[in-house]
């Protein structure tokens, strides 16, 4: 099957180190950030964008 995909991106949170280093194994690079763009728990948090340009 045959999806035609150029790119998948993701949006992940700057404090969860785990889901950021797995995320690189599998290719994705760190492509911007959204500065204290949410709000949890009393605080602001980064957001980061991650992508990955996919290849045949």
């Amino acid at each position: 099957m045959h999806l035609n995909l150029h790119k998948i991106y993701l949006y992940v949170f700057e404090s969860n180190q785990r889901a950021i280093n797995c995320y690189k194994k599998a290719g994705f690079t760190i492509e911007g950030k959204l500065p204290e763009h949410h709000f949890a728990k009393g605080k602001y948090e980064d957001v980061l964008i991650m992508g990955r340009v996919c290849s045949l």
